[in-house]
């Protein structure tokens, strides 16, 4: 679980599935601009190598919601515009950061540049974006936008999992 900056907060559930990939579980709260409030749940399936086979986002509040399907090779359903992508990033939610950092298998030092299906977040808008992730340190990776040039230092834990991103989650607890 995590507590946001802007005082919301992330709380997700990781279970091994049967077939040895991981099954996620999760929802995010926090603060619209015009002083509502925006609730998001996803649910993402990664095979064993944390390659993304699907997601699943819906924000009640804001009536929307989205679902892709992919190969785990970056193929996506009805998506040719994502062709290649072989991780999803949900706009401002921490753990989606897991995937790259579990999958890539970087050394210290290392870089790999990976595109993505990127969902802004609570619209649903589905788009292809690059992103860089740098191996700092044994526990830090830098996330780079390739296109906006934002880059942020993660610091992670042994499982991979975000334990700060700055400016935007600092994890509570974990179990």
């Amino acid at each position: 679980m995590w507590r946001r900056d802007d005082g919301g907060v992330e709380h997700v559930v990781v279970v091994e599935a049967a077939d040895g990939g991981v099954e996620v579980d999760g929802v995010a709260v926090w603060a619209a601009e015009d002083g509502g409030v925006h609730r998001v749940r996803y649910r993402l399936g990664c095979d064993a190598s944390w390659c993304a086979r699907s997601v699943d986002v819906e924000a009640p509040e804001d009536g929307t919601s989205v679902s892709l399907r992919a190969d785990g090779r970056g193929t996506w359903s009805g998506r040719p515009d994502l062709d290649g992508c072989v991780d999803v990033d949900l706009w401002a939610i921490a753990f989606t950061n897991t995937l790259p950092v579990r999958r890539l298998g970087l050394r210290t030092g290392e870089a790999a540049l990976i595109d993505v299906a990127y969902v802004r977040l609570p619209s649903m808008a589905v788009e292809r974006m690059q992103q860089r992730y740098t191996r700092v340190s044994d526990d830090v990776y830098r996330y780079e936008s390739v296109r906006s040039g934002f880059t942020a230092d993660l610091l992670v834990d042994a499982a991979g999992l975000v334990v700060e991103y700055p400016g935007l989650v600092r994890r509570m607890w974990a179990r």
